[in-house]
This record gives structure tokens, C-alpha cells and sequence, in this order.
């Protein structure tokens, strides 16, 4: 059993472990030892809430990634950064890298889906509502079935039914938050969107430096992508989607 630790008094309890776990499989690891006895991070919500996410989100996280995992007491051992840009480097370096993969396929077929992100926090980060229920109707004129996924910051959608519905969809759309993870890490196809969003706020933090921690600077790819799978670093208007959405076709059929 080779073990990577992920200690939760210290490390998120967010859809950033979606990188850990990729990083954590591509570089040999099988199983990740949480600490747990050390209390759990409070900084960006309260401990109670970080439970319910550690179970919600990081546990079925284990499963896309096929990763054992044990909860228990401090352990001394190796322990990784959830930076997008080590993905990059570790890609680069050995041509590979262990993608997240749906645990079962869903019957149903020919949809696409649309993530929105509707959170109380850093809602500078949020979706442009009457930009993507615009969209929506230009995808549905264009025969499309559209299926509308909130973030589910109150509510959480299963994670595993989750990445289901994105490896079967035939597009995948959305701004940049946790569960689009999901499909940059595997091969579901996606558009996402103002993934370098501006904070007018005056409170928070500043996206373009997160990028920059990641190693992942604004205008960077993810360098394993496929065809269908594109950032686009431009706001939500309903001019960029349909942008995007036509470059996306036009790709397609040259590639046809």
C-alpha cells in the first residue's frame, strides 16, 4: 500500500481535492491516509460544515479517482499541494496522468449540461444568471436537451451521479467552480467559462494570484486536454457563450 496523507485540519475540504487525488494516483500513490484527529480547517467555513463536505465531496472523490483511503490519527508520510500546474508538470514529464472516471454510465443520452455557481460565497465569483438562461434557450432553438446543474452549496448533488451525468453528456458548461473540476480532470467534454473572474469587491482574494499559486497562470490550458475540452478565460456574457459554443462546433466539424 503506498499512502499520501491529506491531513483535513490543514488541507480543504473542497473540490481542490480533485487535484490532490489526480496528482496523488499519477505519481503512484493507491491509498490517502486522512488526519482527522487534529481538528478540521475553519478557514473558509466552519468545522461542522467542513464534515458534511469531506463527506460529500472527498470520500465519492476517492472512488472517480480509485484511490483506497483510511480516516484516523496523525501519520508521518508524504503529502502533496493541490496545484493545478504540478498536474501540467507531471503530464509533461511522463506523457500521463490517472484522470477521473465516472463509477457507473447513466441511460440516458444525447443532453448537455449547464453548472451554475450560486454561492454566498465570493459571489463575485457567481454565474451571470440572465446571460446563461439566455443561452439555455439558444441551445434548446438548436434541438438540445439542457440539463441545469446548480453548484449545490445547500443541497449537494451526489458527486458520483455527478460525474456520471458529465461523462455522458455531449457538452458540458459552466463558469469556474468546484464541480467543473470534474470534468477538466477526466475526459467529459467542457466549456469553462470566465475562469479568471475579476473580485470589484474589495474583500477576498484575487483570482488571478490563486492562478498564479497554482502554477496554472491566466491564458494556461490544462496540456492533456482533448478537442471538446476548452478554458475560456473571458466574462459569461451570452455573446462569449455562443462564441465559445460556435468555436466549439466549428472545431468539431473541421475535425469530422
Amino acid at each position: 500500500m503506498n499512502t499520501v496523507i491529506y491531513d483535513l485540519s490543514k488541507q480543504p475540504t473542497t473540490y481542490d481535492f480533485a487535484t490532490f487525488a489526480v496528482l496523488a494516483k499519477s505519481l503512484g500513490y493507491d491509498h490517502v491516509h486522512f488526519v482527522a484527529d487534529q481538528g478540521m480547517a475553519a478557514t473558509k467555513y466552519s468545522p461542522s460544515i467542513g464534515w458534511r463536505r469531506f463527506g460529500n465531496i472527498l470520500i465519492p472523490l476517492c472512488a472517480l479517482a480509485r484511490l483506497d483511503y483510511t480516516v484516523g490519527g496523525k501519520l508521518e508520510g508524504v503529502s502533496i499541494e493541490h496545484k493545478m500546474g504540478l498536474i501540467n508538470r507531471i503530464f509533461d514529464e511522463t506523457g500521463k496522468i490517472e484522470k477521473l472516471c465516472a463509477t457507473y454510465k447513466l441511460d440516458e443520452l444525447d443532453y448537455v449540461t449547464i453548472t451554475m455557481r450560486d454561492s454566498f460565497r465570493n459571489e463575485w465569483r457567481n454565474s451571470n444568471k440572465e446571460a446563461w438562461a439566455k443561452f439555455k434557450k439558444h441551445l434548446e432553438s438548436e434541438g438540445k436537451r439542457v440539463i441545469m446543474l446548480p453548484e449545490c452549496e445547500h443541497a449537494p448533488l451526489d458527486v458520483e451521479q455527478r460525474m456520471a451525468l458529465y461523462c455522458g453528456a455531449t457538452m458540458n458548461y459552466g463558469v469556474n467552480n468546484g464541480p467543473m473540476i470534474l470534468c477538466m480532470l477526466s475526459d467529459a467534454p467542457y466549456i469553462n467559462i470566465n475562469f479568471n473572474p475579476v473580485n470589484t469587491t474589495g474583500r477576498g482574494y484575487n483570482m488571478e494570484k490563486l492562478l498564479d499559486w497554482h502554477g496554472f497562470p491566466v491564458g494556461s490550458q490544462f496540456h492533456f486536454k482533448h478537442d471538446r475540452q476548452i478554458i475560456v478565460y473571458e466574462p459569461d456574457t451570452f455573446e462569449n457563450l455562443v462564441r465559445a459554443h460556435e468555436a466549439m462546433r466549428l472545431q468539431e466539424r473541421v475535425a469530422a
